[in-house]
């Protein structure tokens, strides 16, 4: 003996409940894929997966010449002065004079603080940050390696180049 329901009625109850849970399991599967997607997209953009750095705001001054320095070492000459965190951060530990006119203002060294005394050793969080910031303050592309000086710090011509190419 078979089980079917014998009213149309019943019949069609019974077709509008399985058409609605394939409906709500097809919607789940594709809300699962497209979640899915979006995870590798954000993966392979940022590189490693690990959350980028803040980009920092365009600055309202331009630098003539800027400074990577280890803590010790940074000019006392310098207008500003940032410091690069072990996560890619970057905070101010000396901020810039305050305006005298309106407009962009010219200065004629800021210095960055790097929290390693190699260049090679930055992880990419701190490179990411570092590129940031240099990427505010040097508008201009290329920039060239004559403006950005080693204090300190430990780089082959290379790797201040290679730098400086990352510059968006």
């Amino acid at each position: 003996m078979r089980w079917a329901p014998r009213s149309l009625g019943a019949r069609l109850l019974l077709a509008a409940a399985l058409a609605l849970a394939v409906i709500a399991a097809l919607e789940w599967s594709l809300q699962a894929r497209d979640a899915r997607a979006a995870l590798r997209a954000n993966a392979a953009a940022r590189g490693s997966g690990a959350p980028a750095a803040e980009p920092i705001a365009q600055a309202g001054f331009t630098v003539a010449a800027l400074s990577l320095a280890t803590p010790g070492h940074e000019p006392a000459d310098a207008q500003i002065v940032w410091q690069l965190l072990p996560g890619g951060r970057v905070v101010v530990r000396r901020a810039a004079p305050p305006p005298t006119a309106p407009g962009l203002r010219r200065l004629a060294e800021a210095t960055v603080v790097l929290p390693s005394k190699h260049l090679a050793a930055l992880d990419p969080e701190q490179r990411a940050g570092l590129l940031d910031l240099l990427s505010s303050v040097f508008a201009e592309r290329p920039v060239a390696a004559e403006r950005l000086r080693l204090r300190g710090v430990e780089a082959e011509a290379g790797d201040v180049a290679a730098l400086l190419r990352w510059l968006r």
